[in-house]
């Protein structure tokens, strides 16, 4: 008989008996809505699942066929984490299932909500920071452009495409928002904001050519180095490019070690990185060097910032002051 051939008729009811509860976590999984505890049985069953197919491997069996079908369950799983703790509810949900059942770690299964948390967590907080991103190009440009000079019709047309674009990106549509930032600068051709986004988005879509023409229309459009290096620090950072956005934002700080705004964007990268010491040092750097220039509306967002992180992680601990 062949390696792998199951060589007895108690091995072979041992084998259908173990399709048999694979098919129950399929069934079980896929149709969750009011098992209520009797998901802890699926949860159990998933732990013996697992136990019999190491079983049968370590004995020879070949059980690639199972462990495509049992990988299969536990993407449903690993989707589905909120209703399996909702149908739990009764006992405290997977957090009260998990001390009646005691997992080792490696059952991931019993701590699907623990990773879903985290998934969740780690989104807000991109979005976050990527809404933190355009909020401080609207403060240190629009905000500032339209208290005290006001937006001609024509750049008001223009920074609407960038605004539309935006909202593309935060939804992952890379195109859609080069379409939009390309009628901003046929609308606006010297804007530099505009080129400096779309040279991110274009080399983000391995469009390199595009990137470097504008690229150069961004430096062309700005009074200076400082500005140009700022904008595309935020630019990469918004499309989550950390590297390129760190590369950014130390040259410009290597023309103003003493830019308010280019701490607040390294603080937000650092952030995003989840270097959270460095970033709330950042953000509170910042924030004095914002207050010292009389740049109000970049200290109220650094020390925004600062507060949100500092919620989000007590133990820092760090004061905020007045």
């Amino acid at each position: 008989m062949p390696k792998g051939a199951v060589e007895t008729s108690g091995a072979m009811t041992t084998a259908t008996r173990l399709r048999e509860q694979i098919r129950e976590l399929e069934i079980g999984f896929a149709n969750l809505r009011g098992r209520g505890d009797a998901v802890f049985d699926l949860l159990t069953l998933r732990d013996e699942v697992g136990a019999a197919i190491e079983r049968f491997e370590q004995s020879g069996t070949d059980m690639r066929a199972e462990r495509t079908r049992v990988e299969t369950v536990d993407n449903i799983i690993s989707r589905r984490a909120p209703e399996i703790s909702r149908e739990l509810a009764r006992m405290g949900g997977l957090e009260g299932a998990r001390r009646r059942q005691q997992p080792p770690e490696e059952h991931w299964w019993w701590y699907v909500d623990l990773c879903h948390a985290e998934k969740r967590r780690k989104s807000i907080t991109r979005t976050l920071i990527t809404i933190a991103s355009i909020i401080v190009i609207v403060l240190a440009g629009n905000y500032i452009l339209d208290r005290y000079f006001g937006l001609d019709p024509v750049e008001k047309e223009a920074r609407s495409f960038m605004s539309a674009g935006d909202q593309l990106l935060l939804h992952g549509d890379v195109e859609g928002a080069i379409a939009e930032y390309e009628q901003a600068v046929t609308v606006l051709p010297d804007l530099g904001d505009a080129h400096v986004t779309l040279g991110v988005l274009y080399d983000v879509a391995d469009r390199e050519a595009d990137a470097e023409d504008a690229f150069a229309a961004a430096r062309a459009a700005y009074d200076d180095d400082l500005t140009y290096y700022l904008a595309l620090g935020r630019a990469y950072a918004q499309v989550e490019a950390y590297d390129e956005a760190m590369a950014a934002i130390e040259s410009a700080l290597a023309i103003d070690p003493e830019s308010p705004e280019a701490y607040l964007t390294r603080g937000g990268i650092y952030e995003a990185t989840e270097e959270y010491g460095r970033a709330l040092e950042d953000f509170e750097l910042a924030g004095t060097l914002a207050q010292e220039r009389q740049q109000d509306a970049l200290y109220v967002m650094a020390r925004t910032r600062m507060a949100m992180l500092m919620q989000r992680s007590p133990a820092f601990g760090t004061s905020l002051g007045p």
